[in-house]
């Protein structure tokens, strides 16, 4: 079993076990009663990491939200939902939640054929290096339909988990829904109501297997994204303050990032903001519209990208940043220019990350002598895990 590096408060009412999950996400979230998974990265994630962790905790997981399409967000959640059998409930916006269906409606086959063809997509699979293709019964959606036992949105009436939602609350926490908003649920609907009309050359309320397979791969193949490139510090390390003038050249974000699940968590006094790949116009407009300015503990959106992380560091504190990245898939995550605001804003911060990144490393021991900060990078087999309380 992995070893763990453990950062204690006193006692604790929350603790967060940051899942190495590559360039993907995966978060264990334990309070005194209740057991969260978020996003379950890549299978390798579950294979390697979760599926051990889960053995060693030996209960139920009360809640598992997966937060969007991405493979490195949802890959993990087929394996995990297939074999584990302890799971009450799942927060997922997946075909059913969000469209209503004609049960009734059948395709042709060549309506079939059109779809395999223009939305095929082959996911990684790190445990054999081999490019894979999930079946239709392998999907998401359908592997939560089809069982009896997980309740999915139940809060929400199995609609959209969204930011139109109250305050939820389960066991001894609670969650506060940042995004997606309304505007960005209508948006992704639209696009893929056109894509599909396109593709079959009309419009249909039809569930079929694979409508719900092409849905889960266009946003799959949507989320795959030309990124910012990562500003060059090998040999030429920067100083915080010279960095900080490498602004983001865009903030604009796919569709697929902008529906994403973020949320706040809050057990007792205690407080975790979780961005997944949330844009920072969205994230920034809530956190300023509800005055919120401190959490103990943030996990950084789209895994510490500039594009998601600028406006809202001006406005928020913290003392423990979490950033879940190898840095090997996009050479910009983490964005270094973020990491430099986040120790400027927040003094004394601890900043957490669930691999070791050599040039993020040497960035950072060339400029700790001069700010006041912590940072944590783990060793090999080595699991981040961060308990908070009194």
């Amino acid at each position: 079993m992995s070893k763990l590096i453990e950062q204690r408060i006193g006692g604790y009412q929350l603790e967060i076990t940051l899942i190495p999950a590559k360039s993907g996400d995966s978060v264990l979230i334990k309070t005194e009663s209740s057991l969260m998974l978020v996003d379950a990265g890549y299978v390798s994630t579950y294979e390697n990491y979760i599926k051990k962790i889960l053995r060693d905790e030996g209960k139920a997981l009360d809640l598992v939200v997966c937060t969007h399409f991405d493979q490195d967000h949802i890959g993990g959640m087929i394996p995990l939902v297939k074999k584990e059998t302890n799971i009450e409930k799942v927060w997922f916006n997946g075909f059913y939640q969000f469209f209503s269906v004609d049960r009734k409606e059948q395709l042709q086959f060549s309506e079939k054929r059109k779809l395999s063809i223009e939305f095929n997509y082959l996911e990684e699979d790190f445990n054999s290096d081999l490019r894979i293709s999930r079946t239709q019964g392998e999907q998401l959606s359908n592997l939560l339909e089809l069982n009896p036992k997980i309740q999915v949105n139940e809060e929400v009436s199995n609609k959209v988990i969204s930011s139109e939602s109250s305050s939820i609350e389960i066991n001894d926490f609670s969650i506060e829904i940042i995004s997606p908003d309304k505007k960005s649920i209508d948006k992704l609907k639209e696009n893929w109501s056109k894509e599909l009309a396109n593709v079959i050359n009309r419009n249909t309320k039809s569930c079929e297997p694979e409508i719900v397979q092409a849905f889960e791969n266009y946003q799959r193949l949507q989320s795959l994204e030309r990124e910012n490139a990562i500003l060059d510090i090998c040999g030429n390390l920067l100083a915080f303050s010279e960095i900080l003038n490498e602004e983001p050249s865009s903030f604009e974000s796919s569709v697929i990032n902008k529906a994403s699940i973020s949320f706040i968590l809050r057990a007792k006094e205690k407080s975790f903001l979780y961005l997944s790949d949330t844009d920072d116009e969205q994230i920034f407009k809530y956190l300023t519209e509800h005055q919120y300015t401190y959490f103990d503990v943030i996990k950084l959106s789209h895994h510490g990208s500039s594009r998601n992380n600028w406006k809202w560091i001006d406005f928020v504190k913290s003392d423990k940043f979490l950033i879940s990245t190898d840095g090997k898939k996009h050479t910009n995550h983490p964005s270094l220019n973020v990491l430099a605001k986040i120790v400027i804003n927040n003094p004394k911060c601890h900043l957490y990350f669930n691999y070791k990144i050599d040039e993020v490393k040497k960035f950072l021991d060339y400029n700790i002598k001069k700010y006041d900060f912590q940072y944590t990078f783990p060793k090999k087999d080595e699991l981040i895990r961060i308990k908070v309380g009194e």
